[in-house]
């Protein structure tokens, strides 16, 4: 028997009997009206089925105030039978049940039928991979007061939970319906069981109030508040309750549970094995400390900070929704935070514990956000988020004092959509030098917007710290002007440096190979006589990358000799940086093809590295200057060094 129905069915008093493997299909919308109130106005002998595989495509039963046992005989193609069993009370008016049923993807929220707006667990986040892949709707209308419903049996099919992107554990699934008032899947727990070798989830008892249109399976969980009476630790049902404030023993938080800590208790709680939750919620009166010691923490959610004080361990953390600290005090983990969500740092602080950030959202044309209202200083960052471009965009004003890594193909945008935020790569030593940094970048790897970049130099020199030294920058476009905000810049062009003690002499000078004349007035044409005075017109001019600059440093008036520039870093995966060069011949060869070259790069580069570098002509030995005592060179000729000389070239190095 194969009956299709495509219009308005209606069968009057009749039964509809399904046997010998036949089966009813829906489709286009069409709604069946059984007007037989008995239960047995749709009966399945032995075999057969009736086929939804929509939200429209429903079955429309007058049953009115009759009671009984009722079945819905819903399959699944030609050969999977899953109904839907229940027990009804009277009600009051002649109301109608309309029934349907329809998989989806793994992914419910994309697929939500009408009235739904959200497929969100306890965490308020998007708990797609923990719901069954269907739907079902038993929707009660025109009653004057709903009926009760009692042992309402749900058949599922495994294939439903085990789709790829689910992450469900069967004997946890639970029947929950959606509150249409609150748009909640998770206000209300109805008592269910389940049986895992006949695949039926049945709920108790559903009382007229909870009697809602749309239903589904899923491992939800529920509200876990921390309730120690003392100092104790996270894996201990006892100190677990479903309310804030309440009774304990509710079990340790699970997969599916928002975690929450709030001022019904302070105590000190200390994570003593992995914890994995949906969510994580920190209440602003909440005084206690959290210590992660040793243990992962994965939450599928979002992590809210409001309170008290965070002590990361040496584990990886994961947060699969946004991560917001608003007043507490957070220390980060030594090894790694994984983000798919938003940065957020509003109030208290951000301590990064040498640790990592990785951003690795996954979710098609969503850009992951760093923002919030204050800055803070990052140590490692790392970014894989190709779903977007940008995969990562930086909204407040932010400081990195190790390596950002991206990914292949990954856009970092440094200024965030308005180009206005300030990211920082720290600096603060030369000694060695230790300075915040950009990793090679990957094929397809971009960084857009400004970053400041800054250099950190000691105060030296045999008069009284002033010195001369070699310097370049590693951004694109950077004025003088950027360097005279920390250093003075003087000479006769436009915009020159005011300071006190400050003579008007030429400071800064680049270098021209091509002179072989004195023009320094020494007596003779020799290698010195290439400088030449830079900025020539005015201090707009711009530090062009690869090359070098001679910049004296009046460090008898500075309390600091760190300075920095702003602009595009360089991205030799993208545009390979000539370091111009030339050979002019004077007849004097020691004194020829001297060429003050500067690293581009927002990084330390290898001068040995086996792969990078083009050299065409160029002599195995580099030579920076050392001014600290007398004057001398620092070399590296690819083997050995002399007065400190190395393979590694510092950022913002000229030599």
């Amino acid at each position: 028997l194969f009956l299709s129905c495509s219009g308005a069915c209606v069968l009057a008093q009749a039964r509809l009997v399904i046997d010998n493997g036949g089966f009813v299909n829906i489709t286009q919308g069409a709604y069946l009206v059984i007007d037989n109130p008995a239960a047995n106005a749709i009966t399945r002998n032995s075999s057969g089925h009736i086929i939804s595989e929509g939200e429209n495509n429903s079955i429309k039963w007058n049953i009115g105030i009759a009671t009984g046992t009722y079945t819905i005989p819903w399959g699944y193609g030609s050969s999977d039978y899953i109904p839907l069993t229940f027990t009804k009370t009277a009600g009051t008016g002649s109301g109608n049940f309309l029934f349907s049923t329809y998989q989806t993807g793994w992914q419910n929220s994309t697929q939500l039928p009408a009235g739904v707006t959200n497929i969100n667990g306890a965490s308020g986040t998007d708990n797609s991979a923990f719901v069954s892949d269907r739907f079902w709707q038993i929707n009660a209308q025109g009653y004057s007061v709903k009926p009760a419903l009692s042992n309402v049996a749900f058949t599922y099919r495994d294939i439903e939970n085990s789709a790829s992107g689910n992450t469900i554990a069967e004997n946890g699934l639970i029947a929950k319906r959606y509150n249409t008032t609150l748009n909640s899947w998770t206000d209300n727990i109805l008592a269910s069981t389940i049986n895992t070798t006949s695949n039926i989830v049945t709920v108790t008892a559903v009382d007229a109030a909870n009697l809602e249109p749309w239903w589904m399976l899923g491992t939800l969980g529920a509200n876990r508040y921390w309730v120690a009476p003392s100092n104790s630790v996270s894996n201990l049902a006892a100190n677990w309750s479903e309310t804030a404030g309440g009774a304990g023993n509710a079990g340790v938080p699970t997969l599916n549970d928002a975690m929450i800590f709030d001022g019904t208790s302070d105590a000190n709680s200390t994570i003593n094995a992995d914890l994995t939750a949906a969510s994580l919620r920190v209440d602003a009166d909440y005084s206690g400390t959290i210590s992660q010691g040793a243990n992962a923490i994965t939450l599928d959610g979002e992590a809210v900070f409001s309170g008290g004080t965070f002590l990361g361990g040496s584990s990886p953390i994961a947060v699969s929704g946004n991560f917001t600290i608003s007043g507490a005090s957070f220390t980060s983990t030594s090894a790694t935070l994984d983000l798919k969500g938003n940065f957020i740092l509003n109030s208290g602080n951000f301590a990064h514990n040498n640790g990592t950030v990785r951003f690795s959202g996954t979710t098609t044309g969503v850009s992951q956000t760093i923002g919030g209202s204050l800055t803070n200083n990052f140590n490692h960052l790392t970014v894989t988020n190709t779903a977007a471009t940008p995969g990562v965009q930086v909204e407040s004003s932010k400081n990195l004092s190790g390596v950002l890594t991206l990914a292949s193909n990954v856009v970092f945008d440094a200024d965030g959509s308005s180009n206005s935020s300030v990211f920082k790569l720290l600096s603060t030593s030369d000694s060695p030098t230790q300075d915040a940094a950009v990793a090679v970048l990957p094929t397809g790897a971009l960084i857009t917007g400004n970053v400041t970049v800054q250099r950190f130099m000691t105060k030296e020199g045999p008069s009284n710290n002033r010195i001369y030294r070699y310097i370049s920058s590693p951004v694109q476009n950077a004025p003088v002007s950027d360097i005279q905000a920390e250093i003075p810049v003087t000479g006769s062009f436009t915009g020159t440096s005011a300071c006190s003690g400050c003579l008007t002499n030429q400071s800064m000078f680049s270098y021209n190979e091509s002179i072989i004349t004195d023009t320094n007035g020494s007596g003779a044409a020799d290698l010195n006589d290439g400088y030449t005075d830079f900025p020539n017109t005015a201090n707009t001019e711009t530090l062009v990358p690869g090359l070098g600059y001679s910049m004296f440093v009046r460090g008898n008036i500075l309390s600091s000799t760190l300075w920095d520039v702003r602009g595009t870093v360089n991205a030799g995966n993208v545009t390979p940086v000539s370091l111009p060069v030339s050979y002019t011949s004077s007849g004097v060869a020691a004194n020829d093809g001297w060429n003050l070259v500067g690293n581009p790069f927002p990084s330390t580069i290898d001068w040995d590295a086996a792969s990078g570098w083009t050299k065409t002509n160029i002599d195995a030995t580099i030579y920076t200057t050392d001014n600290g005592s007398i004057l001398q060179y620092a070399t590296w000729n690819g083997v050995t060094g002399t007065n400190g000389g190395s393979r590694y070239i510092a950022m913002a190095q000229g030599f």
